[in-house]
């Protein structure tokens, strides 16, 4: 559960994000969104956490 203690204060970080939630019994640890943040952004926020993001 390291990934998650570790996107977490870039997620809490954008006032453009609502709530979030990773699904970590999920293989591919899928992360759902809430709010006015296009996927861009969000990808840009998860990869300067240290990880690789993709569109679903």
């Amino acid at each position: 559960m390291g990934c998650v203690a570790q996107v977490t204060p870039f997620l809490n970080a954008a006032t453009n994000i609502q709530s979030w939630e990773v699904d970590i019994q999920h293989p591919e640890k899928v992360l759902t969104v809430k709010g006015d943040i296009d996927k861009k952004q969000l990808i840009q926020l998860i990869e300067k956490a240290g990880f690789k993001a993709r569109e679903n």
